[in-house]
């Protein structure tokens, strides 16, 4: 996504070598601010887990090893998935930067105190944020368990991370370009911030279809042992919640019965 929309703004520009992103941009995008995430997330990510108390002694034993052999025969890294998510990023980025670009070139960009309307800058620096955010929620798109360091690899990580920076860089670094710009484009235009979220909506809606659509198509061992692990977890609380029903039966009509013979008694004497 990151790489791509800078092919789209050079054929934009008619090569003319204008950069779109400043260059300290350019350098700490995959190092620091978009590392953390993609990385407690493929560390400690399980499709099934074997302490899952859902998980059955027999799945335990049969199926659980034999989720190796997806990675022992190539299954999860195949030419045509690779293909499939060039294809996808391909396609978010032309989305990430048509309907960035097109927001500033309608004259809605920010304007600022002055009067001035933010140019190519602030047109970047909302492309960068944007493309962050989309890559944040493709990551935990195809994330299975949100555990606790995944949730603090994406708050502080990730979002806290690049707040700090913008923070540092666009209001002590004089000479960037990017100069006491970051506050009047976050506060500046509620536009913007709906411009932001229908990209992720645009972005994230059609490849979390995708992945529905495949996982039930095709899905793989483990997202068929899921399922049955799932199944299992609503026979459990549909048990679990008629027994309640039942207590709450019972209870309801000794408290009626006794209600009742209290009273005939009070009749009697």
């Amino acid at each position: 996504v990151f790489t791509i929309c800078q092919l789209w703004f050079s054929l934009l520009s008619m090569i003319s070598g204008q950069t779109v992103f400043e260059d300290s941009y350019l350098v700490l995008f995959n190092a620091p601010l978009t590392t953390t995430l993609p990385f407690f997330a493929a560390l400690l990510d399980l499709d099934v887990s074997p302490d899952d108390a859902d998980l059955s002694a027999e799945l335990l034993n049969e199926e659980m090893p034999r989720l190796h052999e997806d990675g022992l025969r190539n299954r999860s890294f195949t030419y045509p998935l690779a293909v499939g998510w060039l294809l996808c990023g391909t396609a978010h980025s032309l989305v990430v930067f048509l309907l960035v670009m097109s927001w500033y070139l309608a004259g809605a960009g920010v304007v600022y105190p002055d009067g001035k309307v933010g140019g190519l800058w602030d047109m970047s620096f909302n492309l960068f944020t944007v493309i962050i955010y989309v890559i944040c929620a493709q990551v935990l798109l195809v994330t299975v368990q949100w555990n606790a360091l995944v949730h603090l690899a994406f708050f502080v990580g990730t979002l806290l991370a690049y707040a700090l920076f913008v923070t540092a860089y666009n209001f002590f670094f004089l000479n960037s370009p990017y100069y006491a710009m970051a506050e009047q484009i976050f506060t500046g235009s509620i536009g913007l911030w709906a411009v932001q979220l229908l990209i992720i909506v645009a972005c994230v809606a059609p490849a979390a279809a995708v992945t529905a659509w495949r996982a039930n198509k095709w899905p793989t061992r483990s997202q068929r042992l899921l399922r049955e692990v799932q199944a299992a977890r609503e026979r459990r609380y549909q048990g679990a919640k008629r027994n309640f029903v039942s207590r709450l039966s019972a209870a309801l009509f000794g408290h009626a019965f006794a209600q009742t013979t209290v009273l005939a008694r009070t009749q009697e004497f």
